[in-house]
């Protein structure tokens, strides 16, 4: 097994780094993190159907929905 250098590692650990964008998509309404942050302090919940465009969930469930088909 090799090695590591710890010297070398904390000399890259301290230095600063900017985050240039974050991209998020969010559920629901929350189009933006502050709106996020809204619905998770008003206890609200962004929870949907998965639309069929997206992807057919039908087709992982047997004949009577339950069973799952491997």
């Amino acid at each position: 097994m090799k090695k590591i250098d710890e010297s070398a590692e904390s000399e890259w650990v301290t230095q600063p780094i900017a985050i240039i964008e974050l991209i998020c998509k969010f559920a629901g309404d929350t189009t933006s993190l502050d709106r996020l942050w809204d619905m998770l302090a008003d206890g609200r919940s962004a929870w949907s159907e998965i639309p069929l465009s997206r992807f057919n969930l039908r087709g992982a469930y047997g004949p009577n929905s339950e069973t799952s088909v491997q």
